[in-house]
């Protein structure tokens, strides 16, 4: 059997919690003490401003080479090749936001949040700054009053097409999307792992598990588990060439298996987990996915939906805006609690319980009925 391996470096959910609390409460006591046009400058120009500048320096491989220690602002425009006062007035802007340093005679260091940046690095987010800062992402975006003149995704509008299916024709495109997917699932895997007792459970499909991140965590913690990697053919051959699944610790539990997901699913397991792909797709989508589980289940199967749960009490959360990329993008939505005991029901299972982690996802579970 191997050797468990516990999730490190994940935050109590209580602490989380009371952090979150704390921080949303000087949040709203600013908003209102400060002149509200000098919020909504915030909001209109800080926050569009700092997203492009964190890109661009991104792009041009800032972070990393800071990698090595503090450079002088010369030295980082002659090996980025660009204009050094240009340079000068972009990295001074992000020191002010905190995610440089600048020490005297205008020489730059990295901080916690610029080296975040770095590619390759540990937790990285360069791939997911590259997304979500590239052109046709931007486009996207300037196009939200088609959404919301037609209440569809703009891929629909724009192409008559599902953003999956176009992307998918842009291979350029789709390795950026990918990449920045892979970054954004590895800031939840162990999260999500810490907080389930997957102690009863002997087996678990990962429906739709892509790099197999997610699923390479449950089986380090879980020695007693085998895992069923489950996805396009693809997809399921790029698995079995990276890491995660290749760890001596997990890859001689975890079995390969490609089909559709709105078809079929690998019959007779106890958990049948999925993570980001409920809220890609419309409510009558998502049950058509949630009805195939439920076929392939035997009677003590566990669902197990990881995802973000949009709360009625409109405190800022970080689900709040990814259901608004949804809607731009995917034509999906995140769901309240109450959606997803609606979208269970008609398919066959019972809600039982929301599980917080210390991450924006819930793991929403769900029994056969």
């Amino acid at each position: 059997m191997s050797k468990k391996v516990k999730p490190k470096n994940v935050p109590p959910v209580f602490l989380v919690k009371i952090l979150k609390g704390f921080t949303d409460f000087l949040r709203n006591l600013r908003r209102k003490i400060l002149p509200p046009e000098f919020v909504m400058s915030e909001y209109i120009i800080e926050y569009l401003v700092i997203q492009r500048l964190v890109f661009a320096v991104t792009e041009l491989w800032i972070p990393n080479l800071l990698e090595d220690g503090p450079q002088s602002i010369e030295e980082l425009a002659k090996k980025a090749g660009v204009n050094c006062n240009a340079l000068y007035r972009v990295m001074r802007a992000l020191t002010g936001a905190g995610i440089f340093k600048e020490k005297k005679g205008r020489v730059f260091e990295n901080t916690k949040l610029s080296k975040c940046l770095m590619s390759g690095g540990k937790g990285t987010m360069a791939a997911l700054t590259k997304y979500t800062g590239s052109t046709w992402i931007v486009k996207d975006w300037a196009d939200i009053l088609f959404s919301l003149d037609k209440g569809q995704d703009v891929y629909q509008i724009k192409y008559g097409k599902r953003y999956f299916e176009w992307i998918e024709e842009n291979p350029e495109e789709y390795r950026i999307f990918d990449e920045g997917m892979l970054n954004l699932s590895q800031l939840s895997d162990d999260p999500i792992t810490a907080v389930y007792n997957f102690s009863k459970m002997n087996s678990i499909v990962d429906i739709g598990a892509g790099h197999g991140t997610q699923l390479a965590s449950i089986l380090k913690a879980n020695p007693h588990m085998k895992g069923v990697h489950f996805d396009l053919e693809r997809v399921v051959l790029a698995a079995k060439q990276e890491d995660p699944l290749n760890d001596p610790l997990v890859k001689d539990r975890v079995e390969y298996v490609t089909g559709d997901f709105f078809k079929s699913a690998p019959e007779g397991h106890d958990a049948y987990f999925m993570k980001s792909i409920l809220h890609d797709w419309s409510n009558e989508e998502a049950i058509r996915i949630l009805q195939t589980c439920r076929k392939a289940m035997h009677e003590k199967s566990r669902l197990l939906v990881a995802d973000m749960v949009v709360k009625a009490d409109n405190k800022p959360y970080f689900g709040d805006l990814m259901d608004c990329g949804m809607l731009v993008l995917l034509g999906g939505q995140e769901r309240t609690e109450e959606e997803f005991a609606n979208i269970f029901e008609k398919s066959g299972f019972k809600l039982t319980r929301l599980i917080p982690t210390a991450s924006p996802y819930f793991i929403v579970e769900g029994v056969p009925i």
